[in-house]
């Protein structure tokens, strides 16, 4: 268990030891290691954990009274909970020093003035019968300052039903992490973000049933995929046919995925995606058409559309789409007209919905994926989304105008082997084009498309904790952010559709690693006010939140949920100087008048990092015994929604002021409603 509560401290005076570096040479020479477990603890290291159970408890037990009994400078009590006859051992330089338990509580109760404080943290408990092994790093601090740290080994046994220390050893290096001290109380507001920040998408072509992308394939299946160059029924044009699976329409009636959903609320659920600007909506109640009119490659009936808003009543979600845009909304003249916007809304409004925000076209710097005439360019588009603009303010006032959602820009986009390469339209000549019209910029990020669409080409997955992968989305924000300066100064950032990587999705967007750059991206952002991410999909492809076929939720499923639990809307400055692997977010702390919540990201693969922090709280570490793999632990226990989609209580460890210690490659949230900081005062 995460033992962080019950951090275990010593108080002792030095100086009847004659120095401080003496009573610490002491205290190395006071311990020893009887038995070596090797195959332990290679177990150990390999997995963190950090909840107690009753038994672990009651292993834990001796420990406390020993140290207490060392707090008070009492030999006897010293004594006590260990076995008659051990000793404790110390490593140094290869070499062991050791000491009989009686030798050391004589020497550590005589009194003195300076004192001496050890702290363990993140105990690792084992137990076979009769037998415990404690495993636990340690600070030791003389008079506040921390003059060695290590690990300290705990050997007990249990004698007539009662745990008693049997042998003590530790290891020690001069070479500790820094405490970097931070100041929750102080801390400056950086940025503002929508309640539905985190949100999510449910592409259109889930709704309708169709060809999405399809799970990653051996070689073997991609060689023998029928039509593999051919396009194929409702799937974007001019890519790979094999690269996609028909999917029948997602049953959002569902009351797993709605419990899932609903977990994550308030949000919003934004129906869109290249598929949605080709979507012909059928405007009746007659047995979905089989095949789409011309000019549409999909069909989006009644009854499916009904569904979209009974699951967004449900699971306290806004609407958020796009209108269809293809051939078959357009004139003679090629012009966009509302004859299919027109009855979707009337028929949204007549069921009692709302849309709260609307892009035009799905990703118009990719015209084409929109369906449009051949000759469709950003003139074309700009005259098309003032038309719309302006049948929004008749038809919905109240809707929020997105755009223009522009797609792949601000970073190079690598070619996909086998495809066209694709046009891509610049911002700058849309913004020009529509001029002012939108109430909010929108855009689109991805790190990078996928291995599905580049082979060879894709990203290393050596990479993804790295401070390149990582700062892409800022980049591309920055990117944006001048856009938006330019042509909608004062105008609100959204993020509409963002992911590990397009294309699906690569393998590890399901899996823990990608949780790290899914949480430092809602970081980064809200300090930018960037309102709301709305993260590509719920429960589709590898980029789902969800398993698509169970439901069953992923690692950024819970990372999201995490910071739904604990970050209010309020971006902090926590303060701290970037550092090479870890990385620490802020933000006023959910549901708390004056609170703060620390996020820290560690991501290095061996070393600790140490924040000294001045309030109590509770503390949420997320880890995992595999980083490229879906199983994720909240203070050491694994996270799993019950069959029916209930998600378990998210229940935190109760935390002490001063030094905390994050353990490699893990994820941790500190709730500290004590802060007291004026910025977070509601």
């Amino acid at each position: 268990m995460y033992q962080q509560p019950s951090r275990i401290s010593v108080a002792i005076p030095v100086s009847r030891y004659g120095s401080q570096d003496r009573m610490a040479s002491m205290y190395w020479h006071a311990k020893q290691f009887a038995i070596v477990y090797s195959a332990i603890l290679a177990t150990i290291l390999s997995t963190r954990a950090f909840t107690q159970s009753v038994e672990e408890q009651a292993v834990l037990a001796p420990i406390h009274a020993m140290f207490d009994g060392m707090s008070k400078r009492d030999a006897a009590a010293i004594r006590a909970p260990t076995l008659p006859g051990g000793t404790m051992v110390l490593m140094r330089d290869g070499k062991p020093t050791q000491m009989t338990f009686e030798a050391f509580a004589d020497r550590v109760g005589k009194p003195g003035n300076a004192l001496i404080e050890e702290r363990i943290h993140d105990p690792l408990v084992r137990i076979d019968n009769d037998l415990a092994v404690v495993w636990a790093p340690f600070d030791f601090l003389v008079d506040g300052k921390v003059d060695h740290c290590g690990t300290d080994l705990f050997n007990l046994v249990r004698v007539e039903e009662k745990w008693m220390i049997a042998s003590v050893a530790d290891t020690g290096r001069k070479d500790c992490p820094t405490q970097t001290a931070v100041s929750p109380q102080s801390m400056k507001v950086l940025g503002e973000v929508d309640p539905r920040f985190v949100s999510y998408n449910v592409e259109a072509v889930e709704v309708t049933g169709g060809r999405f992308w399809a799970p990653y394939k051996s070689a073997a299946q991609k060689a023998a995929a029928a039509g593999s160059n051919t396009h194929s029924g409702n799937q974007p044009a001019g890519l790979d046919s094999s690269l996609f699976q028909y999917r029948p329409p997602i049953d959002l009636s569902n009351s797993k995925l709605r419990k899932l959903a609903a977990a994550l609320g308030p949000a919003y659920v934004r129906v869109s995606g290249t598929w949605r600007n080709a979507t012909y909506f059928q405007n009746n109640d007659d047995p979905p058409l089989k095949t789409p009119p011309e000019g549409f490659n999909g069909v989006l009936t009644r009854a499916e559309w009904k569904g979209v808003v009974d699951f967004a009543k449900a699971v306290n979600a806004e609407i958020v789409a796009s209108v269809t845009t293809s051939a078959g909304t357009r004139d003679a003249n090629g012009v966009w007209t509302a004859v299919q916007a027109e009855p979707w809304l009337d028929y949204t409004q007549q069921i009692g919905g709302h849309i709260a925000a609307i892009e035009f076209m799905n990703e118009p710097t990719l015209l084409s994926f929109g369906g449009v005439p051949k000759d469709y360019d950003a003139a074309s588009y700009g005259r098309d989304a003032k038309i719309f603009g302006a049948f929004l303010r008749r038809e919905s006032p109240t809707t929020i105008y997105l755009g223009p959602g522009s797609a792949a820009k601000g970073l190079p986009l690598p070619s996909m082997p086998g495809a066209p390469r694709f046009e891509i339209v610049s911002t700058d000549d849309l913004m020009k084009a529509t001029g002012p019209i939108f109430d909010a910029f929108s855009y689109h990020f991805y790190s990078m498309p996928s291995h599905r669409c580049l082979g060879e080409s894709g990203a290393d997955p050596k990479q993804v904790l790295t401070s390149e992968w990582l700062d892409r989305d800022l980049t591309v924000y920055n990117f944006y952010a001048k856009e938006r300066d330019t042509y909608l100064p004062g105008k609100n950032l959204w993020l509409t559709e963002t992911g590990e990587g397009s294309c699906g999705g690569d393998t590890w967007a399901a899996q823990f690693a990608d949780s790290f750059r899914l949480l430092d991206q809602f970081g980064s952002l809200s300090q930018k006010s960037v309102k709301s991410i709305m993260y590509n999909t719920l429960a589709s492809s590898d980029y789902g939140m969800l398993v698509e076929e169970t439901l069953e939720p992923r690692p950024n499923y819970w990372a999201a949920l995490l910071w739904k639990r604990t970050m209010g809307t309020r971006a902090l400055d926590p303060g701290l100087a970037p550092a090479k692997n870890v990385r620490v977010y802020a933000q006023c702390m959910k549901d708390s008048s004056g609170g703060v919540t620390l996020m820290v990201l560690n991501m290095d693969k061996a070393s600790e990092t140490l924040l000294k922090l001045p309030f109590a709280g509770e503390r949420y570490t997320l880890s995992a015994p595999d980083l490229f793999g879906q199983s994720v632990l909240l203070n050491g226990r694994e996270l799993k929604a019950e069959p029916d989609g209930t998600v378990p209580i998210i229940q935190g460890e109760a935390s002490k002021p001063g030094a905390m210690t994050f353990p490699p490659l893990s994820i941790t949230f500190v709730e500290m409603p004590s802060a007291g900081n004026g910025q977070c005062v509601r």
